[in-house]
């Protein structure tokens, strides 16, 4: 019959659009209703026969209500196991409307938050004596509301000039913090020229004062509301439903990616491309799980059907983007697929086949109206290098001195509870792999490292790395150590000692190295860090992929700015972290540590 493919219980009916009906067969009562979705229609039915009776009415899918229930999509003879509720919601009106007022309210809030934080700018001239508003009247108050509205609004406007509203722009920290100077300087010139238009004369004190503020605010701001989303993205919600397109080896790479990073908020759907037994990994769904010595969990996402038919699945399945792998195509191939998705309206971001790469790294070229990607060499230069020393040695001094009382309290607090070594001394690896001592205050009880065989199988990671789920060897005072990182401190000595950095890789134990490979050991060309990437993207990540990834992305992409970024972006995270901690006291709510 013409237009119908079967694969187990799967079925192609080809329904006409508006229809809907009840039929009464062998089967038994069955259910065929057309989905509200644009393209492809999907029917759903009870059985295989009243979906092949339907096979001559010019449909695309059919949801057959089986156990499993599956969808059947297009005529390659592929079909999908599927809950229904999922299909409902991927392909109805009413969840894509939903999913769009999702992402605007997402931007909404966002613009209310960078609004509240350059009205907080204003500080200086709202709570101060008017200082630099040299101005005959005596109340000046209605100049400085309109200036502060103006400003706002303008300021707003350069941020949405900028794209700061876009998650393509926004994502990427040290880029959208680069962009916020622009606006940070926006908010002090038009405040300025507010301010004379209306007859008061700011000093250009006050007006760096805003700036530095309006800047200072916005980073702080934006760092809470991201703070905010992973949590929402890992709870399932604000998620944006995609496929992969390519079934190779960096799709299955990405789809690994984005199943242990829930907090990015990409909901893969599944993958689509060449058959599972035409490539190298075979079927996804049972695909080992893999790792560097540990294993992580296999992909998530399953085959969905070929590229031929990604524009279906796309609509059938939700899915609003899809991320293109170049890698698994031709080159007239991979402009085909392009072309067909981007006719569909779907978001398309398309992978370059290398990774680990800092975008700061890459300028787009032009040769012969053609694009290419031109590569910055890294830069440990001797003067980077020194720069950075340099900003370890004051910046680590600074902290140091303005901590000695909390160490001092600290370490009084330890003595009390048991008696033991305010210290913990632990042999670590650092650079060129050479060891050396790191200090922390310590947060176990002093039989800590003869009870950690005890522990093995309560080991929270995969690979190499330990870390017990509730481990009991934690003191009381060791437990609010470690929730505010106050712990980390007394590594101030090691980098002024020279053998650590404030920023740079977590500082690995030797039977840790011995599990590392060649390509992880190249963590070594740097000083070992305070905080780093990983510490502060991938801390609660089991999976050592996470660690080895990001690791290896901050030596081959260190820089001044991503060392400064790490360490905004750890303040954050430390005041998310106390925040997080002083609420679950509150409500009795138990947090890792």
């Amino acid at each position: 019959m013409a237009g119908r493919t079967s694969h187990r219980s799967g079925a192609v009916a080809r329904t006409p659009p508006g229809a809907a009906r009840h039929t009464h067969g062998a089967g038994g009562r069955t259910l065929s209703r057309l989905l509200s979705a644009p393209a492809p229609q999907l029917a759903v039915v009870e059985d295989e026969a009243i979906a092949a009776s339907a096979g001559e009415e010019a449909g695309r899918g059919t949801v057959v209500l089986d156990d499993p229930p599956r969808v059947a999509l297009g005529s390659h003879g592929y079909s999908l196991p599927v809950a229904i509720d999922d299909v409902f919601g991927g392909v109805s009106h009413d969840a894509l409307r939903a999913r769009h007022r999702g992402s605007a309210s997402l931007r909404w809030l966002l613009v209310g938050l960078d609004a509240a934080a350059l009205l907080a700018s204003w500080a200086p001239y709202a709570f101060g004596d008017r200082a630099g508003l040299d101005r005959a009247d005596p109340d000046p108050s209605i100049a400085l509301v309109v200036a502060m509205v103006v400003t706002t609004v303008v300021s707003l406007l350069v941020a949405s000039t900028r794209r700061l509203y876009r998650s393509r722009v926004a994502s990427i920290k040290e880029h959208e913090r680069a962009l916020l100077v622009s606006v940070a300087l926006a908010s002090a010139v038009a405040g300025g020229v507010s301010l004379h238009y209306l007859g008061a004369r700011p000093s250009l004190g006050l007006l760096a004062v805003d700036a530095v503020l309006a800047f200072a605010f916005l980073v702080t701001e934006r760092s809470a509301y991201r703070s905010w989303l992973k949590v929402q993205r890992q709870r399932g919600r604000y998620v944006r439903p995609t496929l992969i397109v390519g079934n190779n080896e960096e799709g299955r790479y990405w789809s690994d990616i984005f199943a242990q990073h829930p907090e990015l908020g990409v909901d893969v759907r599944g993958i689509v491309g060449e058959k599972p037994d035409e490539t190298l990994g075979g079927d996804l769904a049972s695909t080992a799980a893999r790792d560097t010595d540990g294993g992580c969990p296999p992909p998530a996402a399953d085959w969905l059907g070929p590229y031929d038919e990604a524009t279906r699945i796309a609509a059938a399945v939700g899915a609003t983007g899809v991320f293109v792998m170049s890698t698994a195509f031709s080159a007239p191939e991979l402009r085909r697929v392009v072309r067909e998705l981007m006719r569909s309206d779907l978001h398309v971001q398309l992978s370059m086949g290398m990774l680990g790469l800092a975008h700061g790294r890459l300028t787009i070229t032009t040769v012969s109206h053609e694009n290419l990607l031109y590569l910055e060499q890294r830069s440990l230069s001797p003067r980077s290098l020194a720069l950075k020393r340099m900003l370890d040695l004051v910046l680590g001094t600074a902290i140091l001195v303005a901590s000695a009382p909390v160490i001092a309290v600290a370490a009084f607090l330890i003595r009390r509870e048991d008696g033991g070594d305010v210290l913990f001394r632990q042999k670590r690896i650092g650079h060129n792999g050479k060891p050396f001592t790191l200090y922390k205050l310590r947060t176990m009880s002093p039989d800590a490292e003869q009870r950690k065989d005890e522990l093995l199988g309560e080991n929270m990671r995969l690979g190499p790395l330990f870390k017990a789920n509730d481990d009991p060897r934690v003191t009381r005072i060791g437990r609010l150590l470690r929730l505010t990182s106050l712990d980390e401190l007394p590594q101030l000595f090691n980098v002024l000692l020279g053998e650590m950095s404030l920023v740079g890789p977590r500082p690995a134990l030797p039977e840790e190295v011995e599990h590392f490979d060649t390509e992880l050991l190249l963590r070594h060309d740097v000083l070992p860090g305070i905080t780093g990437l990983w510490q502060v993207e991938g801390r609660d990540d089991a999976s050592f992929d996470s660690y080895h990834r990001l690791d290896l992305h901050y030596v081959e992409n260190w820089s001044l700015l991503l060392d400064l970024s790490i360490l905004v972006s750890t303040v954050a995270a430390l005041v998310a972290r106390t925040l997080r901690a002083a609420l679950a006291v509150r409500t009795g709510e138990e947090i890792a540590i």
